[in-house]
């Protein structure tokens, strides 16, 4: 069933689903995740207020990958092996590794091979100032083209609508991007969190859009 406040794009299964099996689900209706700025734009858009947004976590075509709290990606394959995702070397920008405070965002094409899941990027961005803990908070400026926060860009003088809260794990990984209207105890519902710390086989709601959408 169609969302039923403007603009009606999502599509629920009402079925929960980790990754692979979401994809494999919203393939077969000629479906396919709805990617994160397509997300972010909706729920930035709407009243803040309960009614309206979209009322449950959604998880996005992209993945967010990122190295544990202080370290860096090291050259070789980026493995994350307590979810058993791989995305090869060959097909990482070099620049990416060496350098703190890095993440990866993936527009992927999933392989599954012996267990385990190799991550090739359709389109990969190196994105900067993705900080795991960082003593003036993980609230950062995102950029037109991924809505991803840089949690180290200057805030001075930039206007909220600009801003989004980073949420990551310590241990690093490979992690899909989960958005929603979350309600953070008694305070008022907030739109402007980026979740980058759910791990991929966790089961969430199923939405979709179809596959001509961006």
């Amino acid at each position: 069933m169609s969302e039923n406040s403007a603009p009606a794009r999502f599509i629920r299964l009402g079925i929960r689903a980790g990754y692979l099996e979401a994809k494999k689900e919203l393939g077969k209706r000629g479906l396919d995740f709805p990617s994160h700025p397509l997300v972010d734009k909706f729920l930035m858009e709407r009243p803040r207020r309960d009614g309206g947004a979209l009322d449950s976590l959604v998880r996005v075509k992209e993945l967010l990958a990122y190295p544990r709290k202080g370290s860096v990606f090291e050259r070789g394959d980026i493995v994350d092996a307590k979810a058993g995702w791989i995305i090869p070397h060959s097909e990482v920008p070099q620049e990416a590794f060496g350098e703190r405070f890095i993440g990866l965002y993936i527009v992927p094409e999933i392989e599954e091979s012996g267990g385990n899941v190799i991550v090739h990027p359709k389109s990969l961005v190196v994105r900067p100032g993705v900080v795991t803990s960082f003593w003036k908070g993980n609230n950062g400026v995102v950029d037109d083209s991924t809505k991803i926060p840089n949690v180290l860009a200057e805030r001075k003088g930039v206007e909220r609508g600009l801003r989004r809260v980073l949420e990551l794990r310590r241990c690093g990984g490979i992690f899909g991007i989960v958005r929603g209207a979350i309600r953070m105890g008694e305070e008022p519902v907030v739109f402007d969190y980026v979740l980058a710390n759910i791990r991929p086989d966790v089961k969430l709601d199923v939405v979709g859009v179809p596959k001509e959408q961006p």
